[in-house]
């Protein structure tokens, strides 16, 4: 499979739980470089970053864009992760290096060679995050709650304290009124998430008069609502290359139409050479498998 297939980021839950203060511009760098990452990468891994693609995957619209993320890979430079380790936190670096190519509009980044283990996720629990969603949030606070509601989508739902919420925020003393906490940490997440596959509801549980944990619910991914354009590729997957409807819906919620097409391509390729042995649905599902092993694993 290439790196630039993939469409989503496979990230230690160490990662999401980690404490860190990063801006929306930095995070979402950072997930798309770690959707370029493969299990067989070596420690000092050297990757690539295109400003062009970086800028319409992620909807980043701005005439500085160029100054912005060199400024912003720079300060990532200094930017640490704190990881709670078994005996005790580990505070590592995020990026050990960033080269801007003279006129090829593309930054070689390599992380930090301590936080590879990390990245890669040899060893630790991971959780798959699309960047079809997150690298459209406006909200850094957003992005983080989607991590973690990405990572309990198997039970559904979460429950977390709000001093633990805040610290791993890096709010505690930004929003020291739970009021402000609730309007532009929750709610903003709330009314971003919506239409998302962790779009979510949450209870507040009090202590005394105070606030003391959240409950965040994730509500049924099937409300998701598809674009014209994912519509209609949802139904040329269903009625032309004969896929379930969750079949369909599973490959267009996780990959790029243009990813799709091009997967699509290749399967009216082998069958107008005769290649196909199996039903169409059947093998059309095969290659999907194949190229995006990810989308079937978790």
């Amino acid at each position: 499979m290439e790196k630039n297939d993939h469409q989503i980021a496979q990230v230690s839950n160490a990662l999401i739980e980690s404490r860190h203060e990063l801006t929306t511009l930095q995070k979402k760098i950072m997930l798309f470089l770690i959707s370029r990452v493969s299990k067989s990468d070596k420690p000092f891994q050297q990757y690539s970053l295109k400003i062009s693609e970086f800028a319409d995957t992620s909807n980043v619209v701005s005439p500085q864009l160029y100054s912005r993320i060199k400024q912003s890979t720079a300060e990532l430079l200094m930017k640490v992760y704190e990881i709670q380790e078994t005996d005790g936190i580990l505070q590592v670096g995020m990026l050990s290096s960033a080269k801007y190519l003279d006129g090829k509009g593309t930054v070689q980044i390599r992380f930090d060679p301590a936080l590879m283990p990390y990245i890669l996720a040899l060893k630790e629990r991971f959780t798959f995050v699309p960047l079809r969603h997150v690298l459209g949030f406006r909200s850094i606070h957003s992005i983080r709650v989607y991590e973690m509601l990405r990572q309990f989508r198997g039970p559904g739902y979460f429950v977390i304290s709000i001093y633990d919420l805040k610290y791993r925020l890096c709010v505690e003393n930004k929003y020291v009124k739970y009021a402000a906490f609730k309007k532009y940490v929750l709610l903003q997440a709330q009314k971003e998430l919506k239409g998302t596959d962790c779009e979510f509801t949450f209870e507040e549980f009090k202590k005394g008069r105070r606030v003391d944990r959240i409950k965040f619910s994730i509500v049924s991914p099937k409300k998701i609502e598809l674009s014209k354009k994912e519509t209609k590729l949802l139904n040329k997957l269903v009625k032309e290359y004969q896929l379930t409807l969750p079949q369909a819906r599973k490959i267009i919620l996780h990959l790029s139409p243009t990813i799709i097409q091009q997967t699509l391509y290749e399967i009216q390729t082998a069958k107008v050479n005769n290649v196909i042995k199996t039903n169409l649905g059947a093998f059309t599902v095969g290659v999907f498998k194949k190229k995006f092993e990810w989308l079937y694993e978790n």
